[in-house]
């Protein structure tokens, strides 16, 4: 017995929450417990995140965050001496090569993921006799 599991199992099998019960050689029986599976996910992004995430990432830098501030200051007449484009464009750049960059470490992230979880493990039977 081992590791956390909620409160609902916890009732049925009149465990306390800090047990588990894991029948060994039984995927069977372990299968309608749902526990999590040992699957490894170190990925940042999703499909559906990607953008919206990817630009927070972005935006969480001091760096990034003032020349946004600066960008939009410069869509205000009368206070900026500049043309919007001058500051809106390098914007663009910076945030896209770091999207970019973002967008690449993670995708070697998947990868190692996957080879992570598709390399083959030894399973210790039980020695019958």
């Amino acid at each position: 017995r081992m590791v956390r599991h909620g409160e609902g199992h916890r009732q049925r099998h009149g465990m306390d929450e800090s047990e588990r019960e894991i029948a060994l050689n039984r995927p069977d029986l372990n299968r309608h417990r749902r526990y999590l599976s040992n699957v490894l996910t170190s990925c940042k992004y999703h499909w559906y995140d990607l953008v919206p995430r990817s630009l927070l990432d972005q935006f969480r830098r001091i760096s990034n965050f003032f020349f946004l501030l600066v960008a939009a200051a410069s869509f205000i007449p009368n206070i900026a001496p500049t043309s919007p484009v001058t500051n809106v464009l390098p914007l663009i750049v910076v945030v896209g090569f770091g999207m970019a960059r973002d967008i690449w470490e993670d995708l070697a992230r998947r990868r190692a993921d996957r080879r992570s979880n598709d390399r083959l493990y030894e399973v210790l039977q039980p020695v019958v006799g």
